[in-house]
């Protein structure tokens, strides 16, 4: 086993600094380290050092009562703890990267996302209440509101065919969401072209060919309206 170089209080314990920045950047250790496993990418990577890495490491391990990695012949595996917190830790730190680039926000309680640099195509998503859809939304939307009640939402109902072709639909599968379905006219087919619709049948969000950054966001906005049962 590899043991972590550190400086240590009176109890034997390594110091955890209380500065949220700090804090960050014991995330993205353990992220990049995760990501690699192995020491010396991560630390490329990082622009940092090896010391410090293990130390960032250490920290996390300490603050939550349980170790992230295992050491072998300098091999680097994910613990089951590790490989558990690794993706919401990811998330942690797109949330924040977003909400400084001004990528995520919400307006009325409700998710907005909008990725524009370093993309060919910028995405724009907002949620809305059902309400003001059923007021002033698009005609198609509202028949789709419609009709989502007459199959009672389940997507395989004689009534969906109604909005089939221009429905893009996932299903929560394993903790993330599972591309099921793309409409031939609808808005992702139109935008990215059928062949990218086919070959994203079957595929999750995080294993879009396609993917960009604002997956990230999209899933979060649709975890957040499954767990309350809303429908926006």
């Amino acid at each position: 086993m590899d043991a972590f170089a550190n400086s240590t209080d009176a109890h034997g314990r390594t110091p955890v600094p209380n500065s949220p920045g700090v804090m960050f950047e014991m995330l993205r250790s353990f992220t990049t380290l995760a990501g690699t496993l192995n020491l010396s990418r991560a630390v490329i990577a990082l622009g940092s050092t090896r010391q410090t890495v293990r130390r960032h490491i250490q920290q996390l391990e300490e603050l939550r009562g349980e170790q992230l990695f295992e050491v072998h012949d300098r091999q680097y595996v994910l613990t089951e703890a590790g490989s558990r917190s690794v993706r919401e830790a990811e998330m942690i730190l797109s949330r924040t990267d977003a909400w400084i680039a001004g990528h995520k926000d919400h307006v009325a309680g409700l998710a907005r996302v909008m990725f524009e640099q370093d993309l060919e195509r910028p995405f724009y998503a907002q949620q809305h209440p059902v309400n003001t859809i059923w007021q002033v939304g698009p005609p198609l939307i509202k028949r789709a509101l419609q009709v989502w009640v007459e199959a009672q939402a389940q997507i395989e109902h004689p009534a969906m065919q109604a909005i089939d072709p221009y429905l893009v639909a996932y299903r929560k599968f394993h903790g993330d969401w599972l591309c099921v379905r793309i409409g031939e006219q609808s808005a992702y087919a139109t935008w990215l072209g059928s062949t990218w619709a086919r070959s994203a049948i079957g595929r999750s969000l995080h294993d879009d060919k396609m993917r960009s950054p604002s997956d990230e966001f999209v899933a979060e906005a649709y975890d957040s309206a499954l767990l309350g049962g809303q429908a926006r």
